[in-house]
């Protein structure tokens, strides 16, 4: 199959699915992200001999089973991160982060609803690695009652990644801003002056587990805090509160490469007070920043928020004498739209280029040039106070979300500290957190995107020689077998595919197949596996069973939004537990196990010729989409129906 961005192979699993593991199956797993949306996918590569292998990860090798190399699709789920000071987010706990729904609604599958979360605030919005893991950053020093000292990474259903820095200490003070690099490594800013013990004077880079990355030298580091850092291209640019990097003088603004050496501005320049936010442009030629400032590079120029050349590092004059003055307070967050070329501007201030109506109030959009974005009507588009950070929507890109301390926006209510909007005129969207509920604190940001999901791709891709790496947890799992007698029949879709445990064998009269059990179903991460459900059937010498119609149905009892019930296979398997046949199929079924009661449906089976003794297998094929192991209870699985006589 072809992923859309081939190059986001993250890794190459072994799929082991052949009689004592002589032949093995190898596939790519690829994870490609479209609108927001993140897929996972599965390509075959080759087909490798191999001999005498006995196991690995504890899977049961088949030789007629061969998975599909294309997963039914499982569905995706929108989310809201939002990380900040609270303790609640609409009534809810919620300790410094919370799981919401796109309309502002608390997500109660979040598992920090029973967990004690972060102890302390998070500042750094959340980044993602390549693999769906969230990283965090800020003022905390455990998660969860585990010691997580000032930074942590979870897994996407809100569980500890221990993984993570394991048998680090962390930092010794607060993490402000980070960033995650297309290679995972992370580099993180604050007010921190170790890690794990080693001296990091508020700047560090550290590999994608956590692990100090050495090709990275800042030397003394800073002498003062960081607040900010932007990754653009191969360029970090960084601000906040310092006057020196490596003991040389750099006033609050610093443009350094990716091996830590100083791209400008020149010694001594910068800015003369605290620098909070930096974006540049779609060009890369300009970048804006926002603070609180009346100087750079020693001349005066508009309060809190100017535009620099990023080859020059001079001041864009006509940007400068456009926002006739700027700002009569600090300039706190920055968001450049690449596709209209428009700044949208957020802070505390109450006057922008020296009126309140033309440019609004601690909302302000406006051209590249400095001139009012007049179509986002600022004249009425007011947060009732400060706003502290804003942020894209990764689900629409024509909307972002602003956050601080405001309890309306102009004159909504129902915006309680956050708010999403359209960034063609300022309009609220549907996101609702009111005043009875929202963060009872400030959040500080919020990060919208696709829980992971799996589509199918029936384009092969080339074949090409892998180098076999063993993986401890395949991707896709026959049933381990317990019975040593079971050999394989002649049916790829049932082969292999016999109950790891046998939950009942009932005895039942030709013509009803009836069972009742309780079962759960756990699933490691990222995992396709199979669970049965076997069935004992009296069947009298020489009985047909005639194809038609047979109703299966299973009714679940805890639900789990991450689980997928894709496939369900009805087998005939003899008394000495061969399989005979494949009676009936159902595939791509895509169901969402994110409700409980009961869930059916029927399968058209072929006509069989069973002996004396067949008993029928029912398989349920399951799909984990989430980064973690998940379970559900599943009762009353049985065949209600079925059309043999």
């Amino acid at each position: 199959m072809r992923s859309v961005l081939p190059n986001n192979i993250l890794s190459t699993i072994c799929c082991i699915l052949k009689n004592n593991f002589r032949w093995l199956n190898i596939y790519k797993r690829m994870v490609t992200s479209v609108n927001g949306v993140e897929y996972i996918s599965l390509s075959k590569i080759n087909n490798i001999l191999k001999q005498n292998i006995v196991s690995i990860g504890g899977a049961i090798l088949n030789p007629n089973v061969t998975p599909t190399p294309t997963p039914s699709p499982i569905g995706s789920t929108p989310i809201v991160m939002i990380n900040g000071g609270f303790n609640t987010i609409n009534t809810s706990t919620r300790n410094f982060v919370g799981r919401v729904n796109p309309d502002g609604t608390t997500d109660t599958t979040w598992p920090e609803l029973n967990e004690t979360g972060f102890n302390g605030i998070v500042t750094s919005k959340m980044a993602r690695q390549s693999n769906g893991l969230q990283i965090y950053g800020g003022a905390f020093t455990t998660y969860n009652s585990v010691t997580q000292n000032y930074i942590s990474r979870l897994n996407t259903d809100g569980s500890l990644d221990t993984t993570f820095n394991s048998g680090g200490n962390g930092f010794n003070a607060q993490i402000n801003s980070l960033v995650v690099n297309s290679d995972d490594s992370i580099v993180a800013v604050g007010a921190f002056t170790t890690y794990n013990g080693v001296s990091a004077n508020r700047i560090i880079k550290l590999n994608s587990d956590g692990s100090i990355n050495g090709t990275f030298n800042y030397g003394s580091g800073f002498d003062n805090s960081i607040e900010w850092i932007e990754k653009n291209g191969n360029y970090y640019y960084i601000g906040g509160t310092f006057t020196t990097y490596n003991g040389i003088s750099y006033l609050r603004f610093i443009v350094l490469d990716d091996n830590g050496n100083v791209v400008g501005p020149s010694v001594g320049n910068g800015a003369n007070g605290t620098v909070f936010s930096i974006v540049i442009d779609s060009s890369g030629n300009n970048a804006y920043i926002g603070g609180d400032f009346t100087t750079w590079n020693g001349s005066s120029v508009a309060a809190d928020l100017i535009k620099v050349s990023t080859s020059s590092w001079s001041v864009d004059t006509t940007f400068n004498t456009n926002i006739n003055g700027g700002t009569n307070n600090s300039v706190r967050a920055l968001l450049y739209d690449n596709t209209t070329n428009v700044l949208y501007i957020g802070g505390n201030y109450t006057s922008f280029a020296g009126n309140t109506t033309t440019y609004g109030i601690r909302l302000t959009a406006i051209n590249s040039d400095g001139t009012s974005y007049t179509s986002f009507n600022n004249s009425r588009t007011s947060p009732g106070n400060y706003v502290r950070r804003m942020s894209w929507s990764n689900l629409n890109s024509n909307n972002f979300y602003i956050m601080g301390a405001f309890l309306d926006y102009g004159g909504d209510a129902s915006k309680d500290r956050i708010a999403l909007l359209s960034k063609t005129d300022g309009t609220i969207q549907s996101f609702v957190c009111n005043v009875f509920g929202g963060p009872n604190q400030e959040p500080f940001w919020a990060n919208d995107f696709n829980i992971v999901g799996v589509v199918p791709s029936p384009t092969p891709t080339p074949s090409i020689t892998p180098t076999l790496t063993p993986t401890p947890s395949p991707v896709y799992l026959s049933f381990q077998q317990t019975d040593t007698t079971f050999t394989n029949g002649n049916s790829a879709a049932c082969s292999g595919r016999v109950a790891a445990s046998v939950v009942s064998q009932e005895t039942a009269q030709v013509g009803g197949i009836a069972g009742t059990a309780t079962q759960t179903v756990t699933l490691t991460s990222s995992q396709t596996n199979v669970w049965g459900y076997q069935t004992k059937v009296i069947v009298p010498a020489n009985t047909n069973w005639n194809a038609g119609t047979w109703t299966w149905r299973l009714n679940v009892t805890t639900a789990n939004m991450n689980l997928t019930l894709t496939e369900v296979h009805i087998c005939r398997v003899n008394s000495s537990n061969i399989n005979q046949a494949t009676i009936g199929s159902a595939t791509n079924l895509g169901l969402v196990l994110t409700t409980t009661g009961v869930k059916s449906g029927t399968i058209t089976g072929i006509s069989q010729t069973p002996n004396v003794g067949d008993y029928v297998n029912i398989v349920f094929v399951f799909t984990n989409g989430a980064m973690s192991t998940q379970s559900t209870v599943i009762t009353h699985n049985q065949i209600i129906n079925s059309p043999y006589i």
